[in-house]
C-alpha cells in the first residue's frame, strides 16, 4: 500500500478544477512502498495501477515532479475527451535571430520522448515549412503548428497557424485584426511574456490595450518563488477572461519538457480541436518556479544571444560601411 507523506497538492498547477487533487502514477521519494520490498523501504520502481487505486481510495495524491505529470488515473475529465500536453512556444536551431541547440527534427523526437504531444516552432519572424519535419512528426504521433514569433509594432506576438506570407504583411496591432477578421477560429495569438522588461515584449499598457487581439496570454517560464513578472499579465488576462498558458520558449534542450499547458481535446490533437480547447479555458499551465541556479543559467543564455546578434549587427554595419573591394581613393 502506498504511504502519502503530506503534500499531495501540484502547487505548479494554476487551473481551477478538482483535478488539482489527483494521484499520479510515478515514484516520489517520500513514498512507500510495502510488499515484496519489506516495511518501511523506499521505493526503487513506479507504484503499479493497484497502489495507485489504494491511494485514490483515501483521498490522497503522490506529489511528484511537474515534467513528470499524466493524465490522473482517476480522470473527472468528460467522456470523449483527452488530456494531452501542449508547448506552444519554442525555438529551433532554424531560428535566424537566437542561437538554440537543436533542429526541428530533434525537438520531434525530445517531444516523442518526454510526452509532449503538441508542439508550435515559433521561429523569430521565420516561419518553419519543412516537409520532412512535418513527416517526422506525423510518424511519431506529434501534432507540429506552425507558427512565429513576430515583431509587431516593436513588440513580438506569437502568431499560431499562419502562412509565411501572411505574416510579412502584419506590421501593425491593426493588421492583427484583419488577420483574426479574415482567418477566425483558425489562427490563435499569443502574448509571450508580456510582462518582462528586458527584450521586446508588450507590456502591460499595451497588451490591455490591445488585448482583443490575443485569444491566451503566456505565463513565462522564467520566474521564482520570491520573483514572478508573470503576475500583472495574469491579472489583465483574469480581467478580460483570456487564458494562461504555460509555455518552455525553448532555446536549449535542457528548457524543454518542464514548463507546458495540459488540454482538454475533444478527440485526437488537431489544430481545430487545440485551439478550441485553449479558447473554452480548458487548459492547465504547468510551470515550477526556477531554482537561482536555473535562473542564472537562463540569463547567461539570454546574454549569449544577445551577444551574438550585437555581433551579426557589426558585420553587418561594417560590410554595408566597407563593401568588397576595399577603399577608392
Amino acid at each position: 500500500m502506498i504511504k502519502c507523506a503530506g503534500g499531495d497538492l501540484n502547487p505548479h498547477a494554476f487551473r481551477h478544477t478538482p483535478l488539482k487533487r489527483t494521484c499520479l502514477p510515478f515514484h516520489h521519494p517520500r513514498v512507500k512502498i510495502g510488499g515484496n520490498q519489506g516495511r518501511g523501504h523506499l521505493a526503487k520502481r513506479a507504484p503499479n495501477a493497484t497502489n495507485i487505486c489504494t491511494a485514490a481510495a483515501v483521498g490522497c495524491a503522490i506529489p511528484v515532479a511537474p515534467h513528470r505529470l499524466a493524465v490522473p488515473a482517476q480522470n473527472t475529465a468528460i467522456p470523449g475527451r483527452a488530456w494531452v500536453r501542449a508547448d506552444l512556444h519554442l525555438h529551433t536551431a532554424e531560428d535566424p535571430m537566437d542561437h538554440v541547440d537543436f533542429t526541428a527534427l530533434e525537438l520531434v523526437e525530445l517531444a516523442a520522448a518526454r510526452g509532449v504531444a503538441v508542439v508550435a516552432v515559433t521561429l523569430h519572424d521565420t516561419v518553419l515549412d519543412d516537409a520532412h519535419v512535418r513527416r517526422r512528426a506525423e510518424e511519431r504521433g506529434i501534432l507540429l503548428i506552425p507558427g512565429i514569433e513576430r515583431r509587431i509594432a516593436g513588440r513580438d506576438v506569437v502568431i499560431l497557424n499562419v502562412s509565411a506570407g501572411e505574416a510579412a504583411e502584419l506590421a501593425g496591432f491593426d493588421d492583427l485584426r484583419r488577420l483574426r477578421a479574415r482567418r477566425g477560429n483558425t489562427v490563435l495569438l499569443l502574448a509571450p511574456h508580456p510582462a518582462f522588461i528586458l527584450g521586446a515584449s508588450l507590456g502591460c499598457r499595451l497588451l490591455e490595450e490591445n488585448i482583443d487581439c490575443f485569444d491566451a496570454v503566456e505565463r513565462c517560464h522564467m520566474h521564482t518563488r520570491w520573483w514572478d513578472r508573470n503576475l500583472p499579465a495574469a491579472a489583465i488576462a483574469r480581467r478580460h477572461g483570456k487564458p494562461i498558458l504555460a509555455t518552455s520558449d525553448a532555446h536549449a534542450r535542457w528548457m524543454f519538457g518542464e514548463h507546458f499547458s495540459r488540454l482538454e481535446l475533444d478527440g485526437p490533437p488537431t489544430v481545430d480541436s487545440v485551439f478550441a480547447a485553449i479558447r473554452a479555458g480548458r487548459v492547465e499551465g504547468i510551470s515550477p518556479p526556477a531554482s537561482l541556479g536555473r535562473l542564472l543559467r537562463i540569463l547567461g543564455l539570454c546574454a549569449a544571444n544577445v551577444g551574438r546578434l550585437w555581433q551579426k549587427r557589426m558585420r553587418k554595419r561594417s560590410v554595408s560601411a566597407f563593401p568588397r573591394g576595399g577603399f577608392s581613393a
